[in-house]
């Protein structure tokens, strides 16, 4: 079992409440990953931005087990890429508050940076299903992969039917690629990441949690070129990611279906247009 900075730098990298400045600062300040992780209490709490919670969890890393889990998730296909490595994905790593490490089953290609997000209630209707398989076939059909986090309802019907037509899609989750959520689209998991990906920046091991799986939604409309908003409620999820994308600077498009979505219409969405190549001469994808 190997034990090196990159290990030593996945482990910091799942440490809850380090984020990439800190590590620079750390580095900044021991001059080594090694150096970082053997440090004691006292000595972390003189880095700023270091207080009691953040140097007790440096100190509770267990780096071996963390090799050891690097070794096993290779082992099952699933990838490991850190925020400053070429492999990782460039439209996350440019986000400010980008992940530190990523871990995918499948793959991520320069062709996924042709790719919508596509999101909306657990508790769709019908005509939201219905609405969502049509763009969702329609936007495979123009070459371009189909994001969503593989939840019920509309998420779920969304990689269904970019897979069904041929195209490409990727789930984010908001828990660990082991502990896919909900349990019954661990098959449609699989079949997303034969053509496309699963990914989360959690340690893949981890089961969803609720702060997680909005954080993740900076990750859908991150790795998206517009978000599309099928059906949502004033307070949800798919609200928190349409405000995400308008924060990131990414169109957002809405029905006027839902209440959650005839609010993103009054405030800063977009309507649909009529067709995908409409929409996407709007965006000039």
């Amino acid at each position: 079992m190997v034990i090196d900075d990159r290990v030593r730098a996945i482990a910091l990298a799942l440490t809850n409440r380090v984020g990439a400045k800190l590590i620079e600062r750390l580095l900044a300040h021991f001059g080594s990953y090694e150096a970082i992780l053997s440090a004691d209490v006292t000595a972390l709490r003189r880095v700023s931005g270091i207080g009691p919670q953040i140097s007790a969890s440096i100190r509770a890393i267990k780096v071996e087990q963390v090799a050891h889990d690097l070794q096993r998730f290779s082992a099952s296909g699933i990838s490991t890429t850190l925020w400053n490595e070429a492999a990782f994905p460039s439209a996350l790593a440019a986000l400010p508050d980008h992940p530190l490490v990523v871990f995918m089953r499948g793959t991520y290609t320069d062709d996924d940076q042709r790719a919508v997000a596509i999101v909306g209630t657990r508790e769709a209707s019908a005509a939201g299903l219905e609405l969502t398989a049509w763009w969702a076939r329609e936007f495979a059909k123009a070459g371009y992969t189909v994001i969503s986090g593989l939840a019920r309802g509309i998420d779920t019907q969304a990689h269904q039917q970019a897979l069904a037509a041929g195209g490409r899609s990727i789930a984010v989750l908001g828990g660990g690629i082991n502990r896919v959520y909900p349990p019954e689209n661990a098959a449609l998991a699989i079949e997303v990441h034969t053509a496309g990906a699963v990914m989360c920046e959690v340690h893949p091991d981890v089961n969803p949690a609720p702060n997680a799986l909005v954080m993740r939604n900076r990750l859908i409309t991150g790795l998206s070129r517009a978000v599309l908003v099928m059906e949502c409620g004033v307070d949800s999820g798919a609200m928190d990611a349409a405000r995400r994308a308008h924060a990131q600077g990414r169109p957002v498009y809405a029905t006027a279906n839902s209440p959650g979505t005839r609010h993103l219409l009054a405030t800063f969405a977009r309507p649909l247009p009529e067709s995908v190549d409409a929409l996407l001469t709007q965006i000039s994808l």
